[in-house]
């Protein structure tokens, strides 16, 4: 008759195997350029398919884990005007390229706190507009990623 003392071994080995699996995965993740996550996640996103107060806060938490990822700024729980006002001192990110990315989140707060309802037209320019930002921000392949 089978006894809890039986299977330990095979749990340990079992939460071993999980705990490996999730380290596999995390380094994987590390080696994938913060700029390619981003258009990954941006490719995957769809505005016909979720209402826009959903989809504006994905679209927004895409971006700014991007450029926490990209340039080390720290935008996740940041207002937009807290995050806004650090990325004006970074010196990666240039005066076009800081305009370009607050208008879009600009944008997306008024959807998401104002309660705007844009287009699927919208969200879909809303897309391309964070696309470009990322495209336009990208490193360069000399650039030694940090």
């Amino acid at each position: 008759v089978p006894t809890p003392e039986n299977y330990i071994p095979q749990l340990i080995l079992a939460v071993i195997a999980v705990l490996v699996v999730n380290r596999i995965n995390k380094s994987k993740d590390a080696l994938v350029p913060p700029h390619q996550q981003a258009m990954f996640a941006l490719n995957s996103l769809d505005p016909s398919t979720s209402e826009s107060h959903p989809f504006y806060i994905e679209l927004s938490d895409i971006i700014r884990t991007y450029v926490e990822s990209r340039f080390q700024i720290h935008a996740s729980e940041q207002t937009t005007r807290e995050f806004l006002q650090h990325a004006k001192q970074h010196p990666q990110l240039e005066h076009m390229d800081r305009k370009s990315l607050a208008e879009f989140l600009v944008a997306a707060d008024l959807v998401k706190f104002a309660r705007h309802e844009p287009s699927t037209q919208q969200g879909r320019g809303a897309i391309n507009q964070a696309k470009t930002f990322v495209e336009d921000t990208k490193p360069l392949e000399l650039e030694v990623m940090p």
